[in-house]
């Protein structure tokens, strides 16, 4: 038979390709879904099954099959249980789509390359499953697009194992873009999905991390039920120049979350992060750290709910800081009584904070609520942004008896006096607000409560508000604090005189008494009236919103009094 010869049941009856690692000249026979197509004495570059002999595929069969279903339209890739060694100086390379690889089973399907990547994928609708990947000298899967405007698109990468890595390499499971776009809406990668997947380097990363996201604008990329234990350096990391990336069910052991992103709005979310349950000091941390760019900002918009152990810190402690456009941390809970800080040192435009539980005493040394409890700590920025901070339902611990100084939030100033730095900041729920040791921070000082450092700093603020209950005492708190909201209570014009608010901002006019028939408000150019009597008569206590430019009229016999203030 010759060796070019093409058997028609592998075409007409076969559902799919077969990959050995026996060989597919030591016995194995082309027997329905018994049978290997291809295997490690697979002759080189073949494009058919059953050619084999010298020299020998430096793939153990898997490129040649791959080529083989590529040819062929596309199919299924089966590699059946054994270990597949790929050469020194090349990889398995998928270059056109509808292409499954799946193995037997990923406890018993192993492919390695010590000194290479073992898959390079260039193409869309590809999927890969039921593997274990170990010992990468360079990627384990490395997807990218081949050309500048390729949009890579239904990728699949499910049920695999990933073990170890190579010291001289990188070990990295890598999503790039080698043509990046700055354009809006310039999406390279497309309804993505990696799931059930099991990656240990067992520390051979040398110091890189285990999965990237570089130069990429995703749309709908999705990373779910994912265990990543990258001793030896960050799990993941991302760069990108756009476009949504989204966790859910994600555990770290070991590994910290690089985030970066440049250019246009980035939309990234984690549900449901965690780390293993906690032990001691030395695990039970999930840390996200923020990237530092050139002048503080990044157009991202990060999103942390449902999640355990979590600490969002700047990637570098120094100037510029972290600043994004929203940030938002909700249903948290804090087991770990290590963590230090639930955000340090970095900062959102909007920033919003809720459910967060925390049962441990804290207490440490400002900034933060210190060594054992979540706090806020806000950097001096180097680039001017108005802030707006909302809490909501922190619950917290008791502080410890020796600390005095712990703070629930420390807000700072600008960095350069040619910046501003604002904030309007709102706490609303349930919080220990009577608890002794707890503070607000301002510059470093710290004060015995809210509006003590609101008022002391009133070029820091726009308005600060509280509408919450105190989990120690169940007394119910409310108020809000304007710095800089003054309002003089001008003399009672002469009867039918119009009075305009005149201040930027709202004012509660007071009024009682007096001789009178008639109180209008004119808002506008609509003129109302909200009281009036058919005969002079003292006008009862009444108390009248003016918006900023609203003017009141008051016609009188006898004047009445009123006073005006700020409407908060």
């Amino acid at each position: 038979m010759s060796q070019n010869y093409i058997p028609q049941i592998v075409i007409q009856t076969k559902p799919y390709i077969t990959v050995s690692a026996k060989g597919v000249s030591n016995g194995l026979s082309n027997t329905f879904n018994d049978s290997a197509d291809f295997g490690p004495d697979t002759l080189l570059n073949a494009i058919a099954p059953n050619q084999y002999g010298s020299p020998y595929t430096q793939t153990a069969g898997i490129q040649e099959a791959v080529n083989y279903v590529q040819n062929n339209g596309g199919g299924l890739v089966f590699i059946k249980s054994g270990t597949y060694t790929i050469g020194s100086t090349t990889w398995v390379s998928i270059t056109q789509g509808n292409i499954k690889i799946k193995g037997e089973s990923k406890y018993s399907t192993i492919i390695t390359n010590p000194s290479q990547s073992i898959f390079a994928v260039n193409a869309s609708n590809v999927e890969i499953s039921d593997l274990t990947l170990e010992n990468a000298g360079q990627y384990f899967i490395l997807t990218q697009p081949a050309s500048s405007g390729q949009v890579l698109e239904h990728l699949y990468y499910h049920d695999l194992n990933i073990i170890g890595g190579n010291k001289i390499g990188t070990g990295q499971f890598m999503f790039i873009d080698p043509y990046p776009s700055t354009t809006l809406g310039a999406v390279d990668f497309k309804h993505v999905l990696l799931e059930n997947i099991y990656i240990n380097t067992e520390g051979k990363t040398g110091g890189n991390e285990i999965i990237d996201f570089l130069y990429m604008q995703p749309f709908n990329f999705r990373v779910k039920n994912v265990y990543i234990n990258n001793s030896s350096g960050p799990a993941l990391a991302t760069g990108l120049n756009g476009g949504e990336l989204m966790f859910e069910n994600l555990m770290i052991e070991a590994g910290v979350i690089l985030l970066g992103a440049s250019n246009n709005p980035a939309y990234i979310e984690f549900d449901r992060l965690r780390p293993p349950p906690y032990i001691s000091s030395t695990v039970g941390l999930v840390q996200i750290q923020l990237a530092q760019s050139t002048n503080g900002y990044m157009p991202m918009y990060l999103r942390i709910s449902n999640s355990r152990d979590i600490y969002v810190i700047a990637q570098v402690n120094g100037n510029p800081y972290p600043l994004i456009e929203m940030l938002e941390v909700d249903n948290i809970q804090i087991a770990n009584p290590n963590i230090a800080n639930l955000i340090y040192n970095v900062v959102a435009k909007v920033m919003r904070v809720s459910g967060v539980a925390y049962p441990y005493n804290f207490g440490s040394a400002f900034p933060g609520i210190g060594q054992s409890a979540p706090g806020i700590v806000i950097p001096p920025l180097s680039t001017s942004a108005n802030l707006s901070i909302e809490l909501s339902d922190i619950i917290l611990g008791y502080p410890n008896n020796n600390e005095g100084n712990a703070a629930i939030i420390g807000l700072n100033g600008p960095a350069l006096n040619t910046v501003t730095q604002k904030y309007s900041v709102k706490i609303s729920g349930v919080f220990p607000l009577s608890q002794s040791a707890v503070r607000f921070a301002v510059n470093g000082t710290v004060y015995p409560d809210f509006a003590s450092a609101v008022l002391a700093n009133p070029s820091l603020f726009y308005a600060f508000e509280i509408d919450a209950i105190d989990s120690a005492s169940g007394i119910y708190y409310k108020s809000k604090v304007v710095p800089g909201m003054s309002v003089s209570t001008p003399s009672v014009p002469s009867s039918g005189t119009v009075a305009q608010n005149t201040n930027p901002y709202p004012v509660d006019v007071y009024i009682s008494g007096g001789s009178a028939t008639q109180v209008q408000v004119t808002r506008s150019g609509t003129t109302y009236t909200l009281w009036s009597s058919s005969t002079a008569t003292a006008i009862p206590p009444l108390l009248v919103h003016l918006g900023a430019g609203d003017s009141i009229t008051i016609t009188y016999s006898t004047a009445p009094s009123w006073t005006w203030l700020p409407s908060l």
